[in-house]
């Protein structure tokens, strides 16, 4: 594994052994959001991708750079892991083709995204699938050392919390208690760290079926963070994973993801 421009070999080595990582970003309206990424490792940095289908999530990091990337679930991770969380800039390399994506990533991505095998474990059902193989690659320059975190447990209400502050944004592993008032969230640091005692703030969680991840949901809760207690503006999302989704609603899943790509990569060659 290559190191190059002062990523260190623990993070390096946690984007190489993670199944999942939870990507924080800055939204259109300039708050912070959160997301669920598959990370791999590309020119010594972590990265992962989107397909076309987030087209517009893509080219909006491009303009809006400024991320947060954490490493806090360790199931389906593999030996070598360890919980970090890293501040940074995205970098976005549209790869319309596949050609980047099929050489150097699709791989390290298949070994860790099971759903995806379905689509292109092959190059016959890369053909086929030909609309899930044209990727946007985004790679991490890290603004700063890794911090060390603590493994989330999403059975015990554990959720990654992340809060803008001067040079970025950070996070930290907590344990959230949604059993008081509807309108806040009570939030304990599990690594010791001092929260800060205000400001914008979201408390994200993912959870998913293992070993498939057929099945996963995520859960997001915006506001403004006031001694240890979030004020909740607005929730999206769900906490609980319930129960897996039929046939139909997989069936109905897939092909929007179809049409969706398609329209990404059609759009995208209108616009060459």
């Amino acid at each position: 594994m290559e190191i190059r421009d002062g990523a260190s070999e623990d993070l390096l080595r946690s984007a190489e052994t993670a199944a999942v990582a939870e990507l924080a970003y800055r939204d259109r309206d300039g708050r912070i959001s959160a997301r669920p990424v598959t990370p791999v490792v590309l020119d010594g940095r972590p990265a992962f991708t989107l397909t076309y289908a987030e087209a517009e999530l893509a080219e909006h990091l491009e303009r809006n750079p400024e991320a947060c990337l954490s490493f806090t679930d360790s199931r389906l991770a593999r030996v070598g892991w360890r919980p970090l969380g890293v501040s940074g800039r995205l970098s976005v390399v549209p790869d319309i083709e596949g050609e980047l994506f099929c050489e150097e990533l699709i791989h390290q991505e298949l070994v860790k995204f099971p759903p995806g095998r379905k689509l292109s474990n092959s190059l016959i059902l890369r053909r086929e699938n030909w609309w899930y193989v044209p990727r946007f690659i985004l790679k991490l320059e890290a603004a700063g050392e890794a911090v060390p975190l603590i493994r989330r447990q999403p059975q015990r209400d554990h959720a990654v919390l992340f809060w803008r502050e001067v040079g970025g944004v950070s996070c930290d592993v907590v344990a959230a208690d949604y059993r008081g008032e509807p309108d806040f969230v009570s939030v304990s640091s599990l690594t010791g760290r001092v929260l800060p005692g205000s400001g914008e703030a979201v408390i994200y969680a993912c959870d998913f079926s293992v070993p498939d991840l057929e099945h996963r949901v995520s859960f997001r809760a915006s506001g403004r963070l006031r001694g240890g207690r979030l004020a909740v503006e607005s929730r999206e999302g769900e906490r609980n994973l319930g129960n897996p989704p039929g046939i139909l609603a997989r069936w109905r899943e897939f092909r929007s993801l179809e049409q969706r790509c398609r329209a990404g990569i059609e759009a995208r060659e209108r616009s060459l």
